[in-house]
């Protein structure tokens, strides 16, 4: 083989892989814009067919439906970027998709470590100063937060009085109606907090640091598209598809 040809192999090799990665995570975006699609479908039909009797089954689901339609819009449109960056090439969209990416990359690390910490109990005495600080001075939902998540008090029960406070745990004012249902709940919202983080702790780890590893992989795939387009530019080896 000549010194020639023995070169061109050797740079198409790199090109070959940023290719093959490309692909893939163009199947990605594709396929995380369709599913955005259906729960944005799913999400906006619930709250259409059932926005009489929302807040008689939960108090805060509404405002989860409206984050979730947030949400899956903001993916939507990551993905529909990301989609439209690969397959044009083009290096102004390609620049956004990466500092979005970027982002991406930040806030699944920190969500991922905040979720460790506090299974680790390092935010414990943070938690419960702010819920002592919202029930004294009335701030939150707290009443509703109790019945949608069937717990009461933090530390401790809030029983039969309406408002409670020693030296370790307060209790928010409720209405007689809210209060008669918080009695009766026997876990305290910290315990409650604590059984779900166990429940989905090890899924929610695993899929941070898989968003995590993915957004890392997207960024140098995306830098390795733009520089072999930019190599293409200049008169490069590299080859549009």
């Amino acid at each position: 083989m000549s010194s020639e040809k023995q070169l061109r192999y050797r740079n198409r090799g790199p090109g070959a892989c940023t290719e093959m990665f490309r692909a893939l995570l163009m199947i990605v975006n594709f396929v995380l814009a369709l599913g955005s699609l259906a729960v944005i479908g799913m999400v906006a039909y619930l709250m259409s067919v059932h926005t009489d009797h929302i807040n008689d089954v939960c108090n805060t689901c509404e405002s989860l439906f409206i984050f979730a339609l947030v949400l899956f819009c903001t993916l939507f449109v990551f993905s529909m970027l990301g989609l439209c960056a690969l397959l044009k090439r083009n290096l102004c969209l390609l620049l956004i998709y990466g500092f979005y990416l970027l982002i991406f990359f930040l806030a699944a690390l920190a969500i991922t470590i905040l979720l460790i910490l506090i299974k680790n109990g390092k935010f414990d005495g943070t938690m419960e100063r702010a819920w002592n600080d919202m029930a004294l001075h009335g701030t939150g939902n707290l009443c509703d937060l109790q019945i949608d998540a069937k717990c009461s008090g933090w530390l401790e029960l809030c029983s039969n009085a309406n408002y409670i406070f020693n030296n370790t745990e307060a209790c928010p004012v409720c209405t007689d109606d809210q209060q008669h249902q918080i009695q009766n709940f026997t876990e305290t919202c910290y315990h409650e907090l604590n059984r779900v983080i166990d429940q989905y702790y090890n899924p929610i780890v695993i899929t941070g640091f898989t968003l995590v590893g993915v957004s890392l992989l997207s960024i140098i795939v995306s830098c390795r598209v733009r520089k072999n387009h930019e190599d293409d530019d200049d008169g490069g080896s590299y080859t549009r598809m």
